[in-house]
């Protein structure tokens, strides 16, 4: 089964990396969706970022964009298209399904949801396009 994997794209992935640090870096600034996030969460985002923090985050993101670029690869997955459209399906068939439940279950509000999600799927959807394109 682990014969199709050739090769991994690493350089696309690490690019996959930094541009998902930029991405949620300018996502929660003041200007773009930190105010809201702010409100609801009562965190400041003032200054920079408690490091404590970014480090699981840093590494679970490391750890999606390898499972995707192995699964593309197992898959057969090689164009944009195929990137974005199975991406999409995964963030939002699977990672949507199962986090709305027990976001809202745990009393958070559906829009912190909102916000914290739309950083996940512009991040898959981003990460597919270039996987697929680039595998």
């Amino acid at each position: 089964m682990f014969s199709r994997i050739t090769h991994l794209p690493l350089g696309v992935m690490a690019f996959c990396l930094i541009i998902n640090i930029l991405i949620a870096s300018l996502w929660y600034q003041p200007f773009m969706l930190g105010k809201a996030w702010q409100n609801f969460t009562g965190q400041p985002i003032d200054g920079p970022p408690n490091p404590a923090k970014l480090i699981p985050a840093i590494l679970g993101t490391v750890v999606y964009i390898f499972t995707l670029a192995i699964l593309f690869q197992l898959i057969g997955i090689d164009s944009l298209g195929k990137g974005l459209l199975f991406t999409g399906f995964i963030c939002l068939g699977i990672i949507a399904a199962v986090a709305i439940p027990i976001h809202l279950y745990d009393g958070f509000p559906l829009k912190q949801f909102i916000i914290n999600f739309g950083l996940t799927l512009v991040n898959f959807l981003i990460n597919g396009a270039l996987l697929g394109r680039f595998s």
